[in-house]
Order: C-alpha cells, then structure tokens, then sequence
C-alpha cells in the first residue's frame, strides 16, 4: 500500500487511472480487509484510496469497491491512532464528492 500511495501521491491523473485500471482500487481494498490489525497497512491503505481518486470517475470507483467501508472500518480499529483518524477523516471528507457517497458515510 505505501508503494502505490507515493506511485499516485500528486501524480498526474493518468497515472491514477492506469492504476485503478489495473486492479490498484481493489488490492488496497483487499489488503486493508486482510490486515485489518496493522496500523501501518491501514494508514498507508487510506493514503493510496485518498491518491487514486483524483477525479469524479476514480472516485466512485473508489466508494464502489469499498473504500469508505474500509477507511471506517480503519478508523475503528484504531481509535488512538491519531494520525491514521486524522487520514481517515481526510479520506472520507474527499470521497464524499457527490451525494450518494455523502449518504454513504453518514449512515
């Protein structure tokens, strides 16, 4: 997860997309669910689902595989990390673009 979060971290938008084209969504959504215990896998799982979505497209695809539902389920299971709830905050402030992904992580 830390190797595809710097890969997209403020790359340009075709390289989002051809990481996400490739499967890059769903093996960060995978490895976050399998490693639910590790801090470090969690937060650098939020990092690269917070990179990948630079546009609307990714975005959706982003909430579409799980992304929100992961970053809570990150959040919960490590209350007294501050730096994974404050990424996690962050993640979730910027998928929310849309109203249907607002509802989303409201409920």
């Amino acid at each position: 997860c830390r190797r595809l979060w710097n890969l997209v971290h403020e790359a340009e938008d075709k390289i989002a997309e051809a990481v996400a084209a490739r499967g890059g969504i769903e093996a960060v959504v995978e490895a976050m669910q399998e490693h639910l215990q590790s801090e470090k896998v969690q937060l650098n799982g939020i990092g690269a689902l917070v990179n990948l979505a630079v546009d609307d497209h990714i975005e959706a695809a982003v909430v579409g595989k799980g992304g929100i539902e992961v970053v809570i389920a990150a959040m919960n299971a490590h209350p007294s990390n501050q730096a994974l709830q404050e990424q996690g905050c962050s993640a979730l402030g910027n998928l929310t673009g849309s109203e249907e992904n607002e509802k989303a992580v409201a409920s």
